[in-house]
């Protein structure tokens, strides 16, 4: 994706958490796994979970399920333009 102009982001000190403040575009994607994150070229290997079956990130930083089509990202619910996000 290109982007056009700057992401802006900053994290911000409050009396209740540390939050993460920012500006940016919304994009869909599909869930991420094993077969989209591809082969590492240099070991020959695939991103797979400890016990070796096929990772999929179906979960946010939060811990929020993740749908078919989800937002791209740590964060699965942020809105377009300017988020605010309790991270701390």
């Amino acid at each position: 994706m290109e982007v056009a102009q700057p992401l802006n982001a900053s994290v911000i000190a409050c009396d209740d958490g540390i939050y993460l403040e920012m500006d940016v575009p919304i994009f869909a994607t599909d869930v991420v796994d094993t077969e989209k994150l591809g082969t590492l070229r240099l070991v020959d290997a695939v991103f797979d979970t400890p016990q070796g079956t096929q990772l999929v990130i179906d979960i946010d930083y939060f811990g929020n399920e993740r749908k078919a089509r989800t937002i791209a990202g740590p964060f699965s619910q942020l809105n377009e333009g300017k988020n605010k996000i309790k991270v701390w």
